[in-house]
């Protein structure tokens, strides 16, 4: 008996311990295996949305691209052409609207073609089709891949093509997609899609159709790297035909490869609405669903599924299963020694009742001995006993889940993370390698679990031994260290490593992220490459105009100002001398400054600060500067503003417009005998404009073509008429251009012209106070005292031509070097100082104004840069550094001295 009711009592709270855990464990792993699939499913499901995006993108982009081949002026301009007077055989048709013919047309199409054909690998053809189906314009990709202009003899007759039936049958601005079909590209068998969009005319009539020929392999070669490892996607066209994988070894047809699929597919086809196929129970999980790609109003379409093998889901529940039992076991063992020990405690009062009446039953007992007390709130400790087991079940069952919650969610960030990851202790020795990182290194996870990390990194002996310390790179926590890793083959690669530390049961651990950057390092690379030749190329571009601006500018200094200086000292025919030279310095000087912006255009490093301005404004402010040009011609000069037009802003460039009036009205002035020049600012509901108007000689029909060509003009050789560089309108449609403008020109021979540049109104016009009327530039220094200047100047000429410019007026002490310049400004207090840049050798003028600016008595004087430096931008870096003004060389001496009386 003795034990008896214990042992029992243990026994049965033991197969209660038992079942519960078991129960718990059942759980736990069933709940497991349903999550998984869930998340396996929805894995798949997200797989294919995202390759739904990426196709819905491509196709955007697709229609984005025909629309805007579709917009651009070349269409149009062919399609007015066709309805215009035959210029000539050769020549074609003229479009009365802008003066170009079809011919020329075509070629601006074939350009525009060439551009998409080289920035669009995808593309095979581009093709503008005319009436009647004809091929005008066709441009196609080689075997080599560059692109081919095909001539009018191979072109083709396109009335047939559905592509191009389809397209003429849309609206405008509608665009068609084709089925996707097998068609041979330069020897291979590759899935094509035509795109298309109608072309009307301005009648509202159709006229043909615009179609890009897509090689469809590129949009397919971006959707296999949106699937995870073990993820399969599939496309097929409406037929059932894959487009993906390239490479598959199944079946030609979708409902061949996935019988499953059968009454989905019928269903697809019949034209039903048929939600997305699910299949989550055969030995393949299986997502599709279908894509309508192409047009709204057709039956066709794509469909598009992922799939993952059921076994390779079920691997992680099996480990949760086994890190399930164990725990189960080990808490089964906890619970029977604490059974056996209740079971203890809970018999005692029954052992006490034994005993008392064993007491009370045995003759042999002192009658004098007291009976034993019985317990008399064995309930109360009874129940006391079970709320105890309950609070410790439940804790039980807490502790259980989140252990399974954790195994599940580090499962999943293992399994499907795309980054290696790894675990180590303190001293290195790998507990954790997750399948990316297998892959990375070569190494199976059982051959390197329980050695040190060194193994894997470059720089340290490769030996498999666990002890030691880790290297130093591997105790460094931070994101974004590069480090060398070695893979099992001996091959080293760049690591990006991301690690981070944490204590786990009392021991500190460190876990590792790791990205082979090795592509990212070689792109990294060829981007330094390349940045620094085309850093160099544009260094020595810069040097070379910066010293051609300062070697002309220089001399020419003194060419102009010693004859301006002439000028006004002598007289008779030598004033007459003294004059020639000056404006045949200014003619120089335009024409450096015009070559010099060419050159800064050409090499797109004119920055446009585009701001809001009142045109007829800054058209005010600038005719007046020509009206002693027109006196001296005897012509006319007349500004005119149209009401409309008084208030109306554009976002222009203030410089740049004023180099493009400069040009028009220096040209108009220039090309006139006999009347004048009118210059008119008008506006539109959309536009404002500034037109100028001549009555000179005009422009022959046959030169029009090549009005806006860099040095060309219509009078050249010895039968020349007119002085000039031939770049002014070239600088001044590209300007027009960079200010999204555009320019026109309208002209008889013998008749005159009229250029006509217009700009889009700024969006929001605000109501601006009107500017204070532009003061005449002047002599102010009549009156005055003398201003004492401090001229640093290298150059003896310039020197000389400064003192005597302003002599009359100004204290002039001259200084031809750094270190003469800071002893006289140190000894001597100056009211403005005219610096040179470009001092020789020593400190230049930079250095110098930072030198004076550091002394108390320099710190509000103005200080001029006077230099050769003279390029776009310029003036902008000088007054940076601190300069209060800029003048540039060459310059005529009434700039100098309003300038210095202004200071």
């Amino acid at each position: 008996m003795k034990g008896g009711i214990a042992s029992r009592l243990t026994l049965i709270f033991s197969l209660l311990v038992l079942a519960a855990a078991a129960a718990v464990g059942f759980l736990v792993f069933w709940g497991a295996r349903e999550a998984l699939i869930d998340a396996s499913t929805n894995r798949l499901e997200h797989t294919v949305e995202m390759a739904e995006v990426r196709l819905s993108a491509s196709r955007e982009a697709l229609r984005e691209d025909i629309r805007y081949l579709a917009e651009t002026p070349p269409v149009q301009g062919i399609v007015r052409a066709s309805g215009g007077p035959l210029i000539s055989r050769r020549d074609g048709r003229l479009d009365r609207r802008t003066n170009l013919s079809d011919r020329e047309w075509s070629a601006q199409m074939i350009e525009n073609f060439d551009v998409f054909l080289q920035n669009r690998p995808s593309f095979l053809r581009i093709l503008f089709v005319g009436e009647a189906g004809r091929e005008v314009v066709r441009v196609e990709r080689t075997a080599d891949g560059a692109s081919r202009r095909v001539p009018w003899e191979e072109r083709q007759d396109l009335a047939e093509a559905a592509f191009y039936r389809a397209a003429l049958a849309l609206s405008p601005g509608s665009v068609h997609f084709s089925e996707i079909e097998p068609q041979e590209i330069h020897g291979e068998t590759a899935p094509v899609l035509y795109v298309s969009t109608p072309v009307y005319d301005a009648r509202g009539t159709v006229y043909g159709a615009l179609v890009i020929a897509l090689d469809f392999r590129h949009v397919l070669r971006t959707l296999p790297p949106l699937a995870a490892e073990g993820t399969s996607l599939y496309l097929a066209v409406s037929n059932g035909d894959f487009l993906l994988p390239e490479d598959s070894t199944r079946r030609a047809r979708l409902p061949d490869a996935f019988p499953n699929l059968a009454p989905w597919w019928e269903a697809l086809r019949a034209g039903a609405t048929a939600e997305p196929s699910v299949e989550t129970e055969a030995e393949v999980l299986s997502y599709f669903e279908h894509v309508p790609f192409y047009d709204e109003a057709t039956s066709q379409h794509l469909v598009l599924g992922a799939t993952s093998p059921r076994a390779t889901i079920l691997d992680g529940v099996t480990q949760v299963r086994n890190r399930s039992v164990f725990i189960t076991v080990l808490f089964a063992l906890w619970g029977i020694a604490l059974a056996l020990v209740v079971s203890q405690y809970l018999t005692r009062p029954i052992r006490q009742i034994t005993r008392a009446a064993a007491h009370v039953g045995d003759p042999a007992a002192d009658a004098d001995d007291a009976p034993l007390e019985l317990p008399v709130r064995r309930k109360d400790e009874i129940g006391l006993l079970a709320r105890t087991f309950d609070t410790m079940a439940r804790k039980i069952q807490a502790q259980f889940e989140e252990l399974e919650e954790r195994a599940h969610r580090q499962r999943i960030i293992l399994e499907t993370s795309a980054e290696g990851i790894l675990v180590t202790d303190a001293d290195g020795r790998i507990e954790t390698f997750n399948r990316a990182a297998e892959q990375m290194f070569g190494y199976r996870a059982d051959a390197v679990l329980g050695h040190n990390v060194r193994m894997l990194l470059a720089g340290t002996p490769a030996t498999p031994e666990g002890d030691g310390q880790a290297p130093p790179p591997w105790h460094l926590t931070g994101n974004g260290r590069e480090i060398v890793g070695r893979r099992q083959d001996g091959t080293t690669f760049p690591l990006s490593l991301a690690l981070s530390t944490f204590t786990l049961g009392g021991e500190q651990k460190y876990a590792g992220f790791v990205q082979d950057i090795t592509r990212r390092k070689q792109h990294e690379q060829t981007l330094r490459e390349a940045k620094l030749t085309a850093e160099a190329a544009n260094r020595a571009k810069s040097a070379f105009l910066a010293n051609m601006s300062h070697e002309i500018r220089t001399p020419l200094t003194g060419i102009i100002g010693f004859a301006s200086l002439l000028a006004r000292q002598v007289q008779g025919k030598h004033r007459k001398y003294a004059q020639l030279i000056e404006s045949s310095g200014e003619r120089l000087k335009e024409t450096l400054n015009s070559v010099l912006d060419l050159a800064k255009l050409e090499a797109q490093r004119v920055e446009m600060e585009l701001e809001p301005l009142v045109l007829a404004e800054e058209v005010r402010a600038v005719v007046p500067l020509f009206l002693n040009q027109a006196q001296q011609r005897d012509l006319e000069l007349e500004l005119r503003v149209e009401p409309a037009a008084a208030r109306v802003r554009a976002r222009l460039d203030r410089g740049g417009l004023s180099s493009i009036l400069h040009n028009l009205i220096g040209n108009a002035l220039k090309f006139t005998d006999e009347g004048g020049v009118l210059v008119v600012v008008d506006a539109d509901a959309e536009s404002v404009s500034v037109s100028v108007q001549d009555s000179g000689v005009g422009i022959d029909p046959d030169f029009m073509p090549h009005l806006f060509d860099e040095f060309r003009q219509e009078s050249s050789g010895f039968s020349r008429t007119h002085e000039g560089s031939g770049l002014g309108l070239s600088i001044t449609r590209r300007l027009v251009v960079l200010m999204d403008g555009t320019i026109a020109v309208e002209s008889e021979k013998g008749r005159g012209s009229i250029f006509t540049v217009r700009f889009p109104r700024a969006e929001r016009a605000e109501v601006m106070p009107a500017p204070a009327p532009h003061s005449p530039p002047a002599v102010l220094l009549q009156g005055l005292r003398k201003t004492r200047v401090l001229l640093v100047e290298d150059n003896e000429n310039t020197r000389f031509l400064i003192e005597n410019l302003l002599e009359e007026d100004c204290l002039v002490t001259a200084v031809g070097s750094a270190e003469d310049a800071l002893l006289r400004a140190f000894n001597s207090e100056f009211d403005l100082v005219l610096m040179d840049i470009n001092l020789g050798q020593g400190p230049n003028g930079a250095d110098v104004l930072r030198e004076l600016r550091a002394m108390p008595a320099y710190r509000d004087v103005p200080v001029v840069a006077i230099t050769a430096y003279a390029l776009p931008g310029d003036r902008e870096r000088f007054l940076e550094m601190g300069f209060t003004d800029y003048l540039a060389k060459p310059f005529h001496a009434d700039e100098l001295l309003a300038l210095t009386a202004r200071l």
